[in-house]
C-alpha cells in the first residue's frame, strides 16, 4: 500500500521530462527507444498503483481520454508478424474512442505489441508523435494509437491532482 505519494509523483515528473525531451529528439537509436518504452511502462505502472491504493480521485480515474483505435484485419497475430502492423490492422481507417486512464494503464503494463510512431517533419527529421500499443488480451480486438502529448497530459493530470 502506498502511503506517501510524493516519491511516486516525483518519478512521474521525471518521466514527463524524459518524454518531453524525446519529443525533441532528432536521431532515434535503440537506447532512445528503450528509454521511451521504459518511461511509459513505469509511468503507467505507477499510475495504476496509485489508483489501486486509492490515491487518485475517482474524478481523475474516470476522465475520458480520446485515443485512436485500429481494428484487426483477421490475420492471426504471431511472434513473427506482431510488429508488421500494416498486415495485422486496418491502419488506413481509425476510430476515435474514449477510454479511461485505467484501461490505458493496463494496455501499457500488459503490452503485447508496442511500437513507437515516428513522423517525418518538414525538415526530413523523424520525430516521435505517438505509440501503438495493445495488450495480449486486446490484441485480437484492436490496437490503440496514443499521442505522446496525450500521455504527457495524463501523467501531469495525475501528478498535479
Amino acid at each position: 500500500m502506498i502511503e506517501n505519494i510524493r516519491p511516486w509523483k516525483k518519478e512521474l515528473l521525471k518521466n514527463v521530462n524524459i518524454l518531453s525531451n524525446l519529443l525533441k529528439l532528432k536521431r532515434w537509436t535503440e537506447p532512445s527507444r528503450l528509454q521511451l518504452e521504459k518511461s511509459l511502462f513505469i509511468s503507467f505502472y505507477i499510475i495504476r498503483k496509485l489508483i489501486e491504493s486509492q490515491k487518485i480521485s475517482k474524478h481523475i480515474i474516470n476522465i475520458p481520454i480520446t485515443i485512436k483505435i485500429y481494428l484487426p484485419k483477421g490475420v492471426k497475430i504471431t511472434r513473427l508478424n506482431m510488429y508488421d502492423l500494416e498486415v495485422i490492422y486496418e491502419l488506413h481507417y481509425s476510430e476515435d474512442c474514449e477510454k479511461c486512464i485505467e484501461f490505458i494503464c493496463n494496455e501499457f503494463i500488459h503490452s503485447y505489441i508496442f511500437v513507437d510512431c515516428l513522423e517525418l517533419s518538414r525538415f526530413s527529421i523523424h520525430q516521435l508523435s505517438s505509440v501503438y500499443v495493445t495488450s495480449r488480451k486486446e490484441r485480437c480486438n484492436q490496437i490503440c494509437c496514443i499521442q505522446i502529448n496525450t500521455i504527457i497530459d495524463i501523467i501531469n493530470t495525475v501528478v498535479y491532482s
